[in-house]
């Protein structure tokens, strides 16, 4: 069995229907057909004995148990394709029923790896407003589909679907501020106490509220790293949109000239890199510790990647201009590290690659690539 899951409207249905053309599609958000299966899932599963593709399975979780009696009665490589969107639900009834019976795969928003591969590179400040959806770059849509619109959307499916049944929320418009609050902070230290007070909520409802955001794919954290891991897990994480657009459209940025001088460029632009990294790693199956680091003095590097005993430390810089002071982050984390293998990189908005005091300075499009070959040869 197969399991994809990730974000809505990332392509998991798309993928699952193409890669498995010949299996019936069943759409569990439907209400007449949960009703159906709620009512009589064994009646269900005889409908479909030669497997299914069971699209947002976590809406119907005690199917999972009849599904488990299937696959081990016939043992069918493929039989059943599940797709979910919710991390904890779908997770927690895989766990219980299909232990060791499927595969668990994150289908994120598209990589710069593949829209350079379809040879659709938008510029830099036009790739932080569209963002990374697919529906964006859809040859199929007969008129474009702007970003503004997209988002909107999505926001009213995500919060309407999504969140209420994770969670109650008395006023949707306090957990809409509460989104816009967490983009102004993307890439930086989150304070939850000062997050609460600007938003009127308890510390307890931000911190429930992030761990939903997290479950339905709207943000991850990064954790500090640190030699001791208890360290990692006590300090506060920064947290990131998976999808710039998704980001941007919360701070009302709408056209590419809004983001030249606007005041989180800068962290559009890590944040892009960042969740790109992650993309890279799910889509080559690795899964290395991601983390950033900072020290008490503010010495910062953006990403800490560590496989074994190996780490790659980026830095990464909106500028489109090198500059010899853009390293010190990453000079001062190798003083650091002395004792360990170190790699590292700049990955900045300009156009030229080269190699500095045993550093590589890329431009974001080149990093990919990078990343890519270290991650094969050192995870």
């Amino acid at each position: 069995m197969i399991t994809i899951t990730g974000p809505r409207q990332s392509g998991k249905t798309t993928l699952a229907r193409a890669l498995f053309d010949s299996l019936p599609y069943v759409n569990l958000e439907r209400p007449d057909v949960r009703l159906r299966v709620k009512d009589d899932p064994l009646g269900f599963m005889q409908t479909y004995p030669n497997g299914a593709i069971l699209d947002e399975v976590q809406q119907v979780p005690e199917l999972l148990s009849y599904i488990q009696v299937q696959v081990d009665e016939i043992r069918q490589m493929g039989m059943y394709v599940l797709t979910g969107s919710h991390q904890p639900t779908l997770r927690a009834a895989l766990g219980q029923s299909l232990a060791g019976r499927t595969a668990i795969l994150e289908l994120l928003p598209l990589s710069l790896d593949e829209l350079t591969q379809a040879q659709c590179q938008p510029a830099l400040l036009d790739l932080l407003v569209q963002g990374f959806y697919p529906k964006l770059y859809d040859t199929a849509i007969p008129t474009a589909l702007s970003p503004a619109q997209m988002y909107a959307d999505y926001v009213a499916t995500y919060v309407e679907r999504d969140v209420r049944q994770l969670i109650q929320i008395r006023n949707l418009n306090t957990f809409l501020r509460f989104l816009g609050l967490c983009a102004g902070r993307i890439a930086e230290l989150l304070n939850i106490k000062r997050l609460a007070t600007e938003t009127g909520v308890s510390e307890q409802a931000v911190r429930d509220w992030l761990s939903v955001l997290e479950a339905g794919y709207i943000m991850f954290q990064l954790r500090p790293w640190a030699g001791n891991i208890g360290k990692r897990l006590v300090r506060s994480p920064k947290w990131y949109f998976c999808d710039v657009g998704f980001a941007a459209h919360l701070l009302q940025i709408t056209r590419s000239d809004h983001v030249t001088n606007h005041p989180l460029r800068g962290s559009l632009f890590e944040t892009m890199v960042i969740a790109d990294a992650l993309k890279t790693c799910r889509n080559l199956g690795h899964h290395p510790g991601l983390y950033f680091y900072r020290d008490s003095n503010g010495n910062e590097v953006d990403l800490v990647i560590e496989s074994g005993n190996r780490f790659l430390a980026v830095d990464i810089k909106s500028s489109a201009t090198y500059r010899t002071r853009l390293l010190s982050g990453l000079n001062n984390f190798c003083n650091v590290m002395v004792d360990k293998d170190v790699d590292t990189a700049l990955v900045y908005a300009g156009d030229d690659s080269m190699t500095i005091q045993d550093t590589r300075v890329l431009p974001y499009l080149q990093f990919p690539e990078f990343l890519t070959g270290w991650l094969d040869e050192h995870a």
